[in-house]
């Protein structure tokens, strides 16, 4: 019973990924789609397009990256729950990323995912867990024909560090727009500075 599940839960994983499919369309023969979503979520999309799904009476501005707004994902079929990131400083308000909680523990469930992943992605070229497969981590990185960034961080931690989500998760980063909003971000503090004769 427990290995129908499980092959259940890594089937969701794959349904509920979506692509862009203008890129897939892009591609030769043979090259792996790119990544643009995960269980109805959408990278680059308005937030409030998902406002049912999200905790959005309040969110979270973290110190190290004031341009980005973070709000929770309420958990869900297949979830506990997880966060998207969103764009602060330029005002598109968009969805640059995307972390979603397993309600798996098991690293059963991770290898098993992982592989999943490898067989639709090909397979990752940066391990970016410790040495001791405490947390492990495995990222993808994709560009989209108009020169776009994806990131996907697949991990799993087995520790009682409260850094890391225990269990498995995953990740997917718009790179590239993650970047645009620090630099608006820097732009506006520098001018804001200047403004009031600020070193």
């Amino acid at each position: 019973m427990k290995k129908i599940l499980l092959k259940i839960l890594v089937l969701n994983f794959c349904v509920l990924c979506t692509f862009n499919v203008s890129a897939r369309k892009q591609l030769p023969a043979g090259i792996p789609s790119i990544p643009s979503g995960i269980a109805g979520f959408e990278l680059g999309e308005p937030v409030g397009k998902f406002a049912s799904r999200l905790e959005m009476n309040q969110y979270f501005v973290g110190i190290e990256h004031p341009y980005l707004k973070a709000y929770r994902v309420l958990p869900f079929a297949g979830f506990r729950g997880g966060y998207v990131l969103v764009g602060a400083c330029t005002g598109k308000e968009a969805v640059v990323r995307i972390k979603l909680k397993y309600k798996r523990y098991d690293k059963e469930f991770f290898k098993k995912l992982k592989r999943a992943i490898e067989k639709r992605f090909g397979k990752s070229s940066e391990y970016r867990g410790d040495p001791f497969h405490v947390y492990v981590a495995w990222k993808w990185r994709f560009r989209k024909s108009d020169g776009k960034v994806i990131s996907m961080l697949l991990e799993h931690y087995d520790g009682d560090d409260e850094e890391y989500s225990s269990g498995t998760s995953i990740k997917l980063t718009l790179v590239s727009e993650l970047k645009r909003e620090m630099e608006c971000y820097r732009k506006k503090t520098k001018e804001s500075a200047s403004a009031t004769g600020e070193p």
